[in-house]
């Protein structure tokens, strides 16, 4: 096999492995934001997010709207719903006490951070609303998770 036979099907295994990469790669916040659709003028849209933190990453509750699963609560990640306007109560984790209750208007957008909270023997989950101020530069880093 000639030199330049070998080195054609090298550079094709490599730009292969580099695009099964790049679409394996997770988009953040910033890029999927660019490429999502806005919502529905009759609707309102949630994100939910957490940020990655040293302890407490193997926890990772079901997030419940309105007593409905909607995603679960992964270290790093966020996704996003689009909801009718009302009024709504997240929770992530078990107990009320952990529960976040907010109003929803159409076109809207409402951020709710889940973290882990207590110690490292015993561990709970925060819910919380931000506001976009704050929840936005906090996601800039985040990974998309589709919803399952």
């Amino acid at each position: 096999m000639s030199r330049a036979i070998r080195f054609s099907q090298r550079s094709f295994i490599f730009a292969a492995i580099l695009l099964l990469t790049a679409c394996a790669r997770d988009m953040n916040y910033v890029q999927m934001k660019a490429l999502m659709p806005p919502p529905p003028a009759d609707k309102g849209r949630i994100y939910f997010y957490r940020e990655f933190a040293w302890l407490g990453n193997v926890v990772t509750p079901d997030i419940l709207l309105n007593n409905e699963s909607v995603g679960i609560s992964n270290p790093g990640r966020f996704f996003y719903v689009d909801r009718e306007p009302g009024e709504y109560r997240a929770i992530c984790g078990k107990g009320d006490d952990h529960a976040v209750n907010f109003s929803l208007a159409a076109g809207q957008e409402v951020y709710v951070r889940t973290a882990v909270a207590g110690g490292i023997v015993t561990a709970s989950m925060q819910t919380e609303v931000v506001a976009p101020s704050l929840a936005i530069p906090q996601m800039r880093d985040l990974n998309y998770s589709a919803l399952q």
